[in-house]
């Protein structure tokens, strides 16, 4: 084996032990940090969730309610790491289409804002997904992002959500907070169906590629 080979060999070898860090990395956050789910799954805040979202908006703190147990603080380092790729900034996105609204810096946006898991599911033998969610003032977004077999992140989707949204007139003539909820569905297609107040309002396709596509 002439020294060039050695050196070709060399380095595919150490690209091959980096490619399978990152993955491994991925996988080790993964699954010490959320639960493992495959598919089909289905997610919906439970009342306990809206109880503890709902007293966060008001400022009110109850030591008896809290989140469900599978949404674990993700810590600043590992976010910044795992969901942001080390980015110097965060995209704010709308609510209601994927159309980013304006970025934040990342230091600014932890001040902010907190990240809670949710689950961790392989989609295919290529792809795995991290969903995860947003807390801040107003209340609690959730999001799905994809990665490929190396550990690498391909995209991100905003998928559901409860958090305040104006308010409604009461029967006596004064006025409420409206919290809008969004929950969803991802069958073994790869077809995530989102429901607002259990009315079917969006699908979205997760691609062989890793990156989401809104049905018509």
């Amino acid at each position: 084996m002439n020294q060039k080979t050695i050196l070709s060999f060399c380095a595919l070898v150490l690209l091959s032990f980096n490619l399978w860090g990152q993955r491994n990395e991925l996988l080790q956050f993964g699954g010490e940090y959320f639960n493992s789910d495959t598919l089909p799954f289905d997610f919906s805040f439970s009342d306990s969730d809206k109880v503890y979202i709902e007293n966060h908006y008001f400022e009110e703190e109850n030591k008896e309610v809290q989140l469900d147990t599978n949404k674990r603080f993700i810590p600043f380092e590992l976010a910044q790491e795992h969901l942001f790729q080390n980015s110097d900034s965060v995209a704010i996105q709308n609510l209601w289409n994927r159309d980013t609204l304006w970025y934040d810096s990342i230091e600014k946006h932890f001040e902010n804002y907190t990240y809670y898991t949710e689950t961790f599911i392989p989609l295919t033998t290529q792809l795995y997904g991290l969903i995860y969610h947003r807390m801040d003032g107003e209340g609690m977004e959730t999001y799905i992002c994809t990665y490929n077999s190396q550990g690498e992140f391909i995209d991100r989707a905003l998928i559901g959500f409860y958090t305040h949204s104006g308010s409604f007139s009461t029967a006596n003539g004064g006025r409420e907070p409206w919290f809008v909820l969004r929950e969803f569905h991802i069958d073994s297609n790869l077809i995530i169906e989102t429901f607002d107040y259990g009315n079917s309002e969006q699908k979205i396709k997760i691609g062989e590629n890793g990156h989401f596509q809104l049905l018509d």
